[in-house]
Order: structure tokens, then sequence, then C-alpha cells
């Protein structure tokens, strides 16, 4: 790697960044996404609190390949500008999506320029299923700190991409983690299965900076705010409805005179959900698709629910940071362990666990206070990981400063 001048003072002391450049997840609309960068900036801002943000492809800033078309080449006589290049977000993607990072990171490393990854998470599943894994032939110091990544990222891959895809992914993650100073994971859970491999593994979790996002926008109408239990009702738009979902409803309906808010994660599960609207009005039962732009809408539509019925791991987190109680059906092995730290119950499937189920619901909707203020701690400890996060950040970037200098 070339040499670079010390970046430290005269004093020996660290300096902090002036300038970081934030790149890699891909929001192109997304509201999800969208929020995952605005709040994983603030936690940039709590470590480095006087730091310039720039996102590539925002206000300006060239998008570097994420995505556009300016080439990272524009970038190689300025990358120096900046003291730090973070690469933020779960990169489950394609390889063509990830491969821009990758070399954003790649630039940045080779100029000696302070690298970091944020906010990295398991796959949706949560699990890591036994199998082949990829191997590299990478060498060095940073493929043998995060080569675990590569074989397990190889791993929950191969079930939802194909073994071919999953290894060039997988590929992708390892050459772009090999130019990271520092990482930061979202879930402890993964760090548990990346140490599991490697008790070296130098990593820390709690980097889920969407824990930030409480503030919401309340809608207009009268749906939210007539008499009656308002539940909100989440399903993954890759995952189909369950077939007793109306029957559950139904009942529900019957029982609190409640009405329901269905919510799609994007605007993709809008059009099954309006046809599922449909046949729940020919039952008689009071619901509503509703769409958001931004994550603060969808909070401040989740304010007015008593209860959140859901297999979305993005409503399901966000209902929660609100302390809104959750029932998981038929949801991925990521989402049940997360409402396991609310005590909260997770079924496979409506089918069986009807009974099971809509007693559960009573429960929660009648004591909801409750599980708000038992919730509240857990919350606090999400929390305070974040805000150990943060700080870990700033630590390694002065460490790196310290280390230069000496």
């Amino acid at each position: 790697m070339r040499r670079v001048k010390s970046t430290a003072g005269k004093s020996g002391k660290s300096r902090m960044p002036k300038k970081i450049l934030l790149g890699g997840l891909l929001p192109s609309g997304d509201p999800i996404k969208v929020a995952q960068l605005h709040y994983a900036a603030q936690s940039i801002h709590q470590a480095f609190p006087k730091v310039e943000l720039q996102i590539a492809g925002e206000n300006g800033v060239p998008a570097y390949g994420f995505p556009g078309d300016a080439s990272l080449k524009t970038l190689a006589g300025s990358i120096r500008q900046y003291d730090a290049v973070g690469w933020i977000g779960a990169p489950f993607a394609a390889r063509e999506e990830l491969s821009p990072g990758v070399e954003l990171l790649k630039l940045a490393a080779y100029h000696g320029v302070f690298t970091f990854a944020w906010g990295i998470a398991s796959s949706p599943e949560g699990g890591l299923p036994l199998g082949e894994t990829f191997s590299s032939n990478g060498k060095g110091s940073f493929y043998r700190l995060f080569s675990p990544w590569v074989k397990l990222f190889s791993l929950v891959c191969k079930p939802f991409r194909g073994e071919s895809q999953g290894s060039d992914v997988a590929r992708m993650l390892e050459k772009g983690l090999r130019h990271c100073r520092f990482a930061a994971l979202a879930e402890w859970q993964f760090l548990n299965q990346l140490r599991r491999f490697d008790r070296n593994f130098n990593g820390i979790a709690g980097a889920n900076s969407l824990l930030r996002a409480v503030s919401g926008v309340l809608p207009a109408g009268d749906f939210f705010t007539r008499e009656g239990e308002l539940i909100a009702v989440a399903f993954a738009d890759n995952m189909e409805i369950p077939s007793a979902a109306a029957a559950l409803l139904k009942h529900l309906s019957t029982q609190f005179q409640a009405r329901f808010l269905l919510v799609p994660e994007s605007s993709l599960g809008r059009p099954r959900l309006e046809a599922f609207v449909s046949d729940l009005a020919k039952a008689g039962v009071a619901a509503q698709v509703y769409t958001f732009n931004q994550v603060e809408e969808l909070l401040g539509a989740l304010s007015y629910c008593s209860l959140v019925i859901s297999n979305s791991f993005p409503v399901s987190f966000l209902a929660l940071n609100r302390l809104i109680p959750v029932i998981g059906v038929a949801c991925s092995g990521k989402l049940h362990e997360y409402l396991g730290r609310y005590r909260l119950p997770a079924f496979e499937t409506l089918e069986s666990d009807f009974e099971q189920l809509t007693d559960r619901a009573t429960l929660l909707l009648e004591y909801g206070p409750e599980f708000r203020e038992a919730a509240l701690p857990v919350r606090e400890l999400q929390l305070k990981e974040l805000s150990a996060a943060e700080r870990a950040l700033g630590d390694a970037f002065r460490r790196k400063s310290l280390n230069r200098k000496n």
C-alpha cells in the first residue's frame, strides 16, 4: 500500500475527521433504505459531531456508481480530500450492485483513507444452513479478519440466489470488507455466528441506526381516530398472505370492534393488499392499505395502532421502536429471534396456531400499557449498544491516526 502522510498533529494527539464520504447503500426510492442511510448518517455524527458528511449521489456529490454514470476515476485524484469513507447498510444485493461499493473502498484504502463498514446485517432469514463454504485465495491481515464473513455469507445467499450467484455476491462482499479498517454489525446474533467460525473475529454489534427512528408524521383521516382498536397488518413483499388471514381479521374485528391498517413494505406489495382489502370488505371487515413515502409517515400511522400482526422485519422493527406489541406470523428466523428479545410470540402458521394466536392478541390488546413498561428496558439496552458502536467507530479512527503518527 502507498505511503501517506500522517494525519496526526505535531503534538502526537489524534485528530477528528473533517470530511467523510458515505456510499454503499442504494436507496433507489425505497423508504426503508432511505431511512437506514439517513439514520446511519446520524450515528456517524454521534461519533464525529463536527464532521461534514457527503453522500455519494446526493446534493451534488457524484454518485461514483451509486447508482450513476460517474466513474471512480474522477475521484482518484481527490480521494484524499476525505478523511474517511464509509460503506453503509446491509450488503444483500446483486453482484453488480455491490461492485461500486467495493471499488470505492478499494480506492480509498489504496490512498490511505480510513475505511469502515456500518450496519452490516445477516440475511433476511437470519439462519446459517450447513453447506459448502466459499474459499478464496486472498492473503494478508484483512483477509484473515473477514474470511469468516465470506464463508457465512455464501451459506446465507445460497438458498436465495443459487450457488453460483451466491458465490459471486460473497466474493464481492469479501473484496469490500478486506479494505475496511473498522466493521460494525447490526445484530449480536450475526456477530456470535461469526465468532463460532473464528474466535478471534474482531468486530462489534449493535450498529442498527434505525433504532433512532421514533418521530412520526401523523396521518390525516378519521380512519385512524374512530372508536375501536386499530391493528396494523404487514406482510413481507416476497411472502404470500396466509390463507387464514381473512378469518383471523374477521374474528378480531368482531371481538374488539377492530379495523385494520394493511402495510406493504414497498409499493410492490400494494396491489395484492388492495385485492385482500376488497375480500375483507365483502366480509364486513374495515381495512385500508397504507403506503408511505417516508419512514416517519409509517411511524405516525403506527402510533395509532394497538397491535401489529406481521411477518415483515422492517415494519415490526419500527413498531417496536414505538413500543407497540407485535405478533409474528410465518416470519423469518431473524424476526423470530428479534421478537424473542421482547418476549413476543411468533407463530409458524395461522392455520395451525389460530386459537393460540387469537388468545395472545387478546392479551396484548388488553395489557398494552404493561407490555410497554416491560419493553422499555429492552429498547434502552439496544440504544446503549448503538451508542457503544458509535463510540467504537470514533475510537477506531483515533487509533488509526495515532498509529500512523507513531
